[in-house]
């Protein structure tokens, strides 16, 4: 054969094939994972925002159903805010009394609606749908007889 050396060229082991195979599965399983488990905790954060603004304002039309006459709008307003304080730091004017609150009115006699809004910045925008630029907005209304 004129001397030459032919060498066969060595295939990997089965243990590298592996390996690499691993990888790649982890590869396209990680961001899938991740996406998940942020998406399970993006939804949780906006049920407790969105629990906390419910009770908010119904705490703030309780307050008007007990029917103490110095709770005008602007009093009820502050306690919708402050009920959500714990967990949500509402701006100024977040939270709107309207109705038969205005001129202090003796119970009973309209309806006095309290509405709290509140913009929730995301985590993960793109697993939420109706966001706008990063953002969901929340409503919550609650109406004393």
């Amino acid at each position: 054969m004129g001397g030459y050396l032919v060498q066969m060229k060595r295939f990997k082991s089965n243990k590298d094939l592996i390996r690499g195979a691993t990888l790649i599965e982890a590869a396209i399983g990680l961001p899938v994972i991740l996406l998940l488990v942020f998406g399970i905790i993006q939804w949780g954060l906006i049920l407790a925002t969105r629990i906390t603004l419910v009770n908010a304002t119904a705490t703030a039309s309780r307050l008007v159903a007990l029917g103490n006459p110095s709770h005008c709008c602007d009093v009820i307003a502050d306690a919708a805010s402050d009920a959500a304080s714990p967990f949500l730091t509402l701006p100024s004017g977040a939270c709107t009394a309207t109705g038969g609150c205005s001129s202090c009115p003796s119970q009973g006699s309209t309806n006095t609606t309290v509405t709290c809004n509140y913009s929730m910045n995301l985590l993960v925008p793109f697993v939420v749908p109706g966001n706008v630029n990063g953002y969901l907005d929340l409503t919550s209304t609650a109406v004393s007889r």
